[in-house]
């Protein structure tokens, strides 16, 4: 089985960008990863912006995209339009802490698209990247979420 999750972080807010970076080293520390396998490695790669992580990084090599909603350049929604066009079959999660009814329209316009697609509100925590991994593991024979 393989033992590598690989996960693209796209946000313009540099300290989400390093925290996503170095959550998992962390929970490591904090003993949080029990169950997981002993060889795992979660390989992070940060991307400051939508449009640019679409040229700079081979997109369908990534096991979950992490994704803010509001950037410049490109929203997360047009982002993750882009990812499904260019076959991306992994977990797309939409991260953020905006609200109101623009972005709610066009939320729910993408969710009527892809039904696999998450939003999660920001801040991003420890437990919920950890099930994301685990997730991934799971698809892959590890069994964790049945523990």
């Amino acid at each position: 089985m393989d033992n590598v999750v690989k996960i693209l972080v796209v946000d313009d807010d540099p300290f989400a960008l390093q925290a996503g970076k170095e959550m998992f080293k962390f929970a490591k520390q904090r003993k949080m990863t029990a169950g997981m396998p002993e060889n795992l490695i979660v390989e992070v790669d940060c991307s400051s912006d939508a449009a640019s992580a679409l040229s700079e990084f081979d997109i369908l090599k990534y096991d979950i995209v992490y994704t803010d909603y509001l950037m410049p350049y490109m929203r997360g929604d047009e982002f993750i339009i882009q990812l499904k066009a260019r076959g991306y079959h992994g977990q797309a999660i939409i991260m953020s802490s905006a609200t109101g009814p623009d972005i709610s329209y066009h939320l729910h316009q993408l969710f009527d698209l892809y039904d696999d697609l998450r939003l999660i509100h920001k801040p991003l925590g420890f437990e919920l990247f950890l099930s994301n991994i685990k997730r991934v593991l799971d698809g892959r024979g590890y069994g964790l979420l049945n523990e």
